[in-house]
């Protein structure tokens, strides 16, 4: 499965391709290859790192906000499951359902808004 997707956070990546061979859902953690950068960036293209799914295209019924498939990177904390994200700062909103979703407390902290 090599799905593009576009990263909406502040970390200098713009486009990575999921690498690992895993069904896509919310939540979900896989394996990418930076396909894109912006300049001076630390992460470089052709990187490999953890990414998680925060977005993916849905219509509620309520609203009818059409949300584009996104992720973040993240890094594993030493000890216990918690993840640790690279970005600061995130610049779409977050899904409402990743809240529920174990280890995600600090990555739900960065999101303004959540859909």
């Amino acid at each position: 499965m090599l799905t593009k997707i576009k990263l909406f956070d502040n970390s200098g990546v713009s486009l990575a391709r999921v690498i690992s061979n895993t069904l896509l859902y919310l939540g979900c953690q896989f394996t990418v290859s930076i396909q894109k950068t912006i300049a001076h960036s630390k992460i470089r293209k052709g990187n490999l790192q953890k990414g998680i799914l925060i977005n993916f295209k849905q219509n509620t019924l309520v609203n009818r906000i059409v949300s584009r498939k996104s992720m973040m990177l993240f890094k594993k904390a030493a000890k216990g499951n918690e993840l640790i994200p690279i970005p600061t700062r995130l610049k779409s909103p977050l899904s409402s359902s990743i809240k529920n979703i174990l280890g995600t407390t600090k990555v739900v902290s960065l999101a303004k808004s959540t859909i």
